[in-house]
């Protein structure tokens, strides 16, 4: 027991120092922000494109839950 903790321990500072660096490696390179029309933009969603992912994302979950319940 103590030793899973250990190792998850671990792995979660392991992550995390490794999210420190990615964020300095890149957090200082600017976006060149070609449009501001929501739908060329990879960085902005039109409101139809959010409830799409919504739906989505539930209908994921909601399988993914009814498939470990039924086992």
């Amino acid at each position: 027991m103590k030793r899973s903790l250990g190792i998850l321990v671990f792995l979660v500072i392991i992550m995390l120092i490794g999210g420190v660096l990615t964020s300095g490696v890149f957090g200082g390179v600017p976006t060149i922000i070609q449009t501001d029309n929501p739908d060329a933009s990879v960085f902005q969603a039109t409101p139809e494109q959010a409830n799409q992912i919504i739906i989505w994302v539930t209908f994921v979950i909601v399988n993914v839950l009814g498939a470990g319940l039924t086992l």
